[in-house]
């Protein structure tokens, strides 16, 4: 079943109102990882982390390499991605070993992925719309620059060493393989793992982009008080100790950062306990794949244990959660349109919904009328909802 441009199944409209559209301001009191995401994502690399870094608690197999396609996880609201498990390794791969569902079948497809090593050339910066960028000094070992934004909000990454992207080119099984295993994916992290989560914060990785070392920054709440971000890139002081192997630190891309200016949140990576997995490109600074959220209803009875009574969808306190502008036109589709169990919202949607003088993601209505203007959006067998229209299903 498809819906037309600029309707919906229950008739109304969400195109209606004009065309005309005032850039808003980012609201207010934005944590640093949302506001970083909200000047970021326009920039068309897909989801970007605030928190690059592994988890220190996932397995050393997996820390090695870090985020990868066919993780299924969630992206938190602070920024970062929890991985749970990977759809095309089996139940007893060392990163799947006791993390997967009871019902777990890995999906049987062979993976055309297009890898590009180089991406990011070392020293790339990706910075917010009016950020300017001057180099201030240089040594034989580093390199000094200063942000400057001229507006009162900005986000910076930089990456010393550059960076690599690897996506998937045949995402046609992955969305296939998330919209029959979405309610069973929920149901096993809030009821048999407890955690808790909000509806549409789980991920699976379709693309990925990642790098040996990394700092980023944001900058809020100007009002003129001086918001200047100075980067240093070179070796950290202790870089040239031994680490518990005895092997040395030098040249394992542990780069420093100055703050100047008192508005600036900065960070920098991989952290120190890191360094035991040695030198790695295991941090990831984007992600890109699709947003997995299922129906009010569902998702109340995923916090339903066997044999447990059922609970209200009304009953469920939502979390916080990262921002994703998904989550507005997700809510849209379940208020507007009946009879949809999962919406699966894919990455590459979200820069052709950008116009050329768009500095930040468009508020809720106008992202709203542009998703339903833009998109065929599909119902398939009354399973799921798709408005990837890149995508062939």
């Amino acid at each position: 079943m498809t819906i037309p441009n600029g309707s919906s199944k229950s008739g109304s409209n969400p195109s209606a109102g004009s065309n005309n559209h005032t850039q808003s301001l980012i609201p207010l009191n934005q944590s640093d990882s949302n506001l970083y995401t909200r000047l970021l994502l326009p920039k068309g690399h897909g989801y970007p982390l605030w928190i690059p870094e592994t988890d220190t608690n996932l397995p050393v197999e997996y820390r090695r390499y870090g985020t990868r396609i066919g993780d299924v996880g969630i992206v938190t609201d602070d920024g970062g991605f929890d991985y749970l498990f990977n759809i095309c390794l089996p139940a007893n791969d060392p990163v799947n070993k006791g993390r997967v569902p009871r019902d777990f079948e890995p999906l049987d497809t062979s993976l055309d992925i297009r890898n590009n090593p180089t991406r990011f050339k070392p020293g790339a910066d990706i910075s917010s719309s009016f950020i300017k960028k001057s180099r201030t000094g240089e040594t034989q070992e580093s390199s000094t620059y200063t942000f400057t934004p001229s507006r009162e909000e900005g986000a910076v990454l930089v990456l010393p060493e550059g960076g690599s992207r690897s996506d998937l080119r045949n995402q046609g099984e992955f969305r296939r393989y998330a919209a029959q295993n979405a309610t069973s994916w929920y149901q096993f992290v809030n009821a048999t793992l407890g955690w808790d989560i909000s509806n549409g914060s789980m991920y699976l990785v379709t693309g990925c982009d990642k790098t040996s070392s990394w700092g980023n920054a944001v900058i809020s709440n100007l009002s003129g008080a001086g918001g200047d971000v100075t980067m240093e890139f070179g070796p950290k002081p202790s870089s040239t100790s031994n680490n518990n192997n005895g092997a040395s630190d030098e040249g394992r891309g542990q780069f420093i950062w100055l703050k100047d200016g008192p508005a600036a949140s900065v960070r920098y990576g991989p952290d120190e306990a890191e360094a035991d997995a040695g030198r790695q490109a295991n941090q990831c600074i984007f992600i890109r794949g699709f947003r997995v959220c299922v129906s009010p209803a569902i998702f109340a009875d995923s916090f339903r244990k066997s044999n447990a009574e059922d609970v209200s969808s009304a009953h469920v306190v939502r979390k916080p959660q990262a921002y994703h502008p998904s989550a507005v036109v997700n809510e849209f589709i379940f208020t507007k349109t009946s009879g949809i169990d999962v919406v699966l919202a894919h990455d590459e949607q979200w820069p052709s919904l950008m116009n050329e003088n768009d500095t930040i993601i468009p508020e809720d209505e106008e992202l709203i009328r542009r998703t339903f203007t833009k998109f065929n959006l599909v119902i398939e067998n009354g399973v799921y909802y798709n408005l990837c229209a890149s995508i062939s299903l």
